[in-house]
């Protein structure tokens, strides 16, 4: 179980990392948010190894605060109204879920746990319209 988590975080930085260098290689230069969250979160992951906990709970809060930028960047960047609106709403479940989750404590976990999900599932789909669109809609 920790190793399919493991592999997923990497496969997950691997493209993230792919993103921020394919913009920033297009002269777009909103590419480094993408890379700098990937930085922050292998640092974050790194103190947490460490045993260090509270610097990589600071570090972790960055990663995650990237990590609502760089779906600002996917939106900026995507070709289609669905895959955008998709994105803004990933963004915007993603800015909730921090607060609803220290304002609710525990009690609210599970809610928390399904509003990832729907995050997810809508990411996915956004990718899916950007794929399809770039390889069959051209």
């Amino acid at each position: 179980m920790v190793r399919a988590g493991v592999v997923v975080a990497a496969l997950m930085l691997a493209l993230y990392t792919y993103l921020g260098v394919s913009l920033v290689l297009s002269k777009m230069h909103r590419g480094f948010i993408p890379i700098t969250m990937v930085i922050a979160f292998v640092i974050g992951f790194a103190l947490l190894l460490a045993r260090l906990a509270i610097p990589a709970l600071v570090i972790l809060v960055i990663a995650y605060v990237m990590l609502i930028g760089t779906y600002a960047v996917l939106i900026s960047v995507a070709t289609t109204r669905a895959s955008k609106a998709l994105w803004g709403v990933a963004t915007i479940i993603l800015t909730l879920i921090p607060p609803i989750l220290i304002g609710g404590g525990l009690a609210v976990m599970n809610y928390i746990k399904y509003m990832a999900l729907i995050e997810q599932a809508t990411a996915i789909i956004a990718s899916a319209i950007e794929t399809w669109k770039l390889g069959v809609g051209q």
